[in-house]
């Protein structure tokens, strides 16, 4: 254990608990709950669970990372709504009237097809 911490700390990517590569990214359930597309973040996941959401075109799971300009579709009973992120919030909750701002509407269809 005496020379892998030092190689640990100096070649891991996670550093000061943050991974530099995804400083930009959201997990998928944190922004529909964020973003307030999903009232908490169990009904998020329950609607990843059940593959009703989507990013770029491929059924995702909660926790599948997202990132700005991702296309994110939710299918709810008979709607389909499609966003595109605009912004990952800094803090992990934002304000209500910001949370509209995290992304822009493409589409909400109703349909009987779902």
């Amino acid at each position: 254990m005496n020379g892998m911490v030092s190689s640990l700390s100096i070649h891991h990517p996670f550093v000061l608990g943050r991974c530099q590569d995804v400083e930009d990214t959201m997990r998928l359930d944190l922004f529909l709950k964020a973003s307030r597309l999903s009232p908490r973040r169990t009904v998020a996941q329950k609607l990843c669970d059940a593959r009703l959401v989507s990013v770029n075109d491929r059924i995702a799971k909660a926790a599948h990372n997202v990132k700005t300009g991702d296309v994110i579709v939710v299918r709810r009973g008979r709607i389909e709504t499609t966003v595109r992120v605009l912004t990952i919030p800094d803090a992990r909750q934002p304000r209500r009237k910001d949370a509209a701002s995290l992304y822009e509407l493409i589409s909400e269809i109703t349909s009987e097809d779902f």
